[in-house]
C-alpha cells in the first residue's frame, strides 16, 4: 500500500473504543499498553484484513473482474490490466495479510482459547479462515499449516497445496463452532467487534456462508466433497447470512478515509479506475439503473474503454471523457456482502435440487440486495421488467447457474471484486470477457499472482515460480 492505513484505522478504532466504559480506567496506558487485551488485538486485526481486501485487492479485482479497466492517459495499473505483473507487485499486501492480521488474529485465538472465551475466539477463526481463503485463492499455494509458528523458531514455513488450506479451513471452523457458548467464561465484546457488534448469531452466520462457498469452491475439482459438504450444512439447518458482513469506520477526513478512496484517489489526486467496456455494456444494454450508481459519467456522458486498451489515443479517448467509478470516502469494505450470500444459497439450491429451498427466491433476493446496496429500490420491479434478468427463462441447470453467476459478478462490482474474478475462473461466467487489449499473455486470462519476491527472498521453502496464467487448484 501507498499508505500504512491499517496504522490509520488502528487510530480510529483506538478513538472508537475509548468512548466505551469499559476503558475508562485512567490508570491505564491504552495507547502503549504493556499487553493488549485480546479484545483489542482482534480489531487491528480486522483492520488489516480490510486494509489489504478493501484497498489493493480492490484494484486488483477490478480490473480482473473487469468491472474497470486503466485510464488511458494514465499509467497506474497498466501493470495489472495488461497481465504484466512482477513478483514485487504485491508484496505489502501479502507481507500486511501475514505479520498483520493473520498473526493478530492468532494472537486472539490463542488467548481466547487459553481463557475459554468461545464467542470470541469464533470470531478470530472465522475471520483468519476468511483471510487465508482469499490469499490461497490467489496464490494457490501459501503458508498454512506452519504459518505463524515464528516464535517456535520456525521463519521458513512450508507452502501448502489449496486442497490442504481448504480441508483445514473447514476443520477450523468446525472446531470453533463446536465449543461450548454457554460456558460463564464466554465474553460479549460488543462495539469492539466491528463486524456484527457482538451478536453471535451473526457470527454463526458468517462461518456457514464462508463453509458454502469454500465448498462451492471445489464443485470442479472434488464435486463429491463439495456435494457432501453442503447437503451437510442443508442437514444441520444452517443458517445464512442475512445481512452485510463489513466494516465501516471510516470518515470524509484525509487520513481517515475508505483504504482503496484513501490510497488510490485521495493520494493520488485522481481515480485511474476508468468503466470497462465489459461490465459497461451488459449494464446499458439491458438499462439497467446501477449503471449510473457504479459509474459517473465523463465530459460528454457515459463512454466506456475496451478491456485493457490503455494505450487509445488521447485525440480518440481525451482525458475526462471515460466514466470514473464512483467510489466515495466513506464506503464499507465488504468481507461477505448480502447479494454474495443469497448467490451462493441459489447456486447451491440449483446444483443440488434435493436440498430444502427455493433456488429463484435467493436469486431474485440476491439481485435485489445488490440494488439496496447502491441506493436503488427499483430491484424487484426490473426484474419482473427485464426478460434478461428472469431466473425464470433460464430452462437448464447450466442456463440457471449462468444467471446466477453473471448477476452475482454485477453485485460484486465496488464491493467484492476480487470475488468476480474468482467465480469467473472458477465457472467461466460471464461468458463475455475479452482479454486484455495489451496483454502480455496472449489470448489468455490471469488465473494468479506471481509469489512474492520477499518471500522468495528470504523462505527458502517458496515454490518455484508460476504463470499468472496457469489455473489454480479448484479451477481445473
Amino acid at each position: 500500500m501507498k499508505r500504512n492505513f491499517r496504522f490509520i484505522l488502528a487510530t480510529l478504532l483506538v478513538v472508537h473504543f475509548t468512548s466505551c466504559d469499559s476503558f475508562l480506567d485512567v490508570n491505564t496506558d491504552k495507547i502503549n499498553p504493556s499487553h493488549a487485551p485480546y479484545d483489542m488485538v482482534l480489531a487491528p486485526a480486522v483492520a488489516s484484513s480490510a486494509t489489504v481486501i478493501g484497498g489493493q485487492y480492490v484494484v486488483l479485482g477490478s480490473l480482473w473482474a473487469q468491472h474497470f479497466t486503466q485510464n488511458n492517459t494514465a499509467n497506474q495499473y497498466k501493470t495489472i490490466d495488461g497481465y504484466r505483473l512482477t513478483s514485487s507487485d504485491f508484496n505489502s499486501s501479502f507481507n500486511e495479510l501475514y505479520s498483520g492480521a493473520l498473526n493478530d488474529y492468532q494472537i486472539v485465538i490463542n488467548e481466547t482459547k487459553a481463557a475459554q472465551d468461545w464467542n470470541t475466539h469464533l470470531m478470530a477463526v472465522a475471520m483468519q479462515c476468511y483471510t487465508y481463503q482469499v490469499l490461497v485463492d490467489l496464490y494457490d499455494k501459501i503458508p498454512f499449516t506452519e504459518a505463524l509458528n515464528g516464535t517456535n523458531g520456525n521463519i521458513s514455513p512450508s507452502y501448502d497445496d489449496c486442497s490442504v488450506v481448504y480441508d483445514g479451513l473447514i476443520t477450523r471452523l468446525n472446531d470453533a463452532l463446536s465449543k461450548d457458548f454457554t460456558v460463564a467464561t464466554n465474553t460479549n465484546i460488543g462495539t469492539k467487534d466491528l463486524v456484527f457488534g457482538g451478536d453471535m448469531a451473526k457470527w454463526n452466520q458468517f462461518v456457514n456462508t464462508l463453509k458454502l462457498k469454500i465448498y462451492l469452491r471445489q464443485i470442479n475439482v472434488r464435486p463429491a466433497i463439495a456435494q457432501a459438504g453442503i447437503a451437510q450444512l442443508y442437514a444441520d439447518g444452517a443458517d445464512f447470512l442475512t445481512e452485510d458482513a463489513l466494516i465501516n469506520p471510516f470518515l470524509p477526513e484525509v487520513k481517515k478515509q475508505n483504504p482503496f478512496y484513501g490510497s488510490e484517489v485521495e493520494y493520488l489526486g485522481n481515480n485511474n479506475l476508468r468503466a470497462s467496456k465489459t461490465l459497461f455494456d451488459y449494464l446499458n444494454t439491458n438499462s439497467d439503473t446501477r449503471l449510473d450508481k457504479i459509474y459517473a459519467p465523463g465530459s460528454g456522458g457515459h463512454k466506456a474503454l475496451a478491456q485493457g486498451d490503455y494505450l487509445a489515443l488521447s485525440t480518440a479517448y481525451p482525458n475526462g471523457i471515460l466514466s470514473e467509478g464512483r467510489f466515495g470516502e466513506t464506503d464499507p469494505v465488504y468481507f461477505i456482502s448480502l447479494a454474495e450470500s443469497n448467490f451462493l444459497q441459489a447456486e447451491a439450491l440449483v446444483r443440488y435440487p434435493t436440498l430444502t429451498g427455493d433456488a429463484k427466491a435467493k436469486y431474485d433476493a440476491g439481485v435485489i440486495a445488490s440494488f439496496t446496496r447502491l441506493g436503488l429500490t427499483d430491484g424487484s420491479a426490473f426484474i419482473a421488467a427485464s426478460g434478461s434478468y428472469d431466473f425464470a427463462a433460464a430452462t437448464t441447470t447450466e442456463k440457471k447457474i449462468e444467471a446466477i453467476i453473471t448477476q452475482k459478478w454485477i453485485a460484486s462490482a465496488k464491493a467484492q471484486p476480487i470475488e468476480g474474478f474468482f467465480d469467473f475462473n472458477r465457472t467461466g461466467y460471464p461468458t463475455f470477457f475479452t482479454v486484455s487489449v495489451n496483454s502480455a499473455i496472449g489470448p489468455k486470462f490471469p488465473q494468479r499472482l506471481l509469489f512474492a519476491s520477499d518471500e522468495r527472498s528470504r523462505n527458502p521453502n517458496t515454490p518455484d515460480q508460476v504463470s499468472i496464467d496457469v489455473k489454480v487448484w479448484w479451477a481445473k
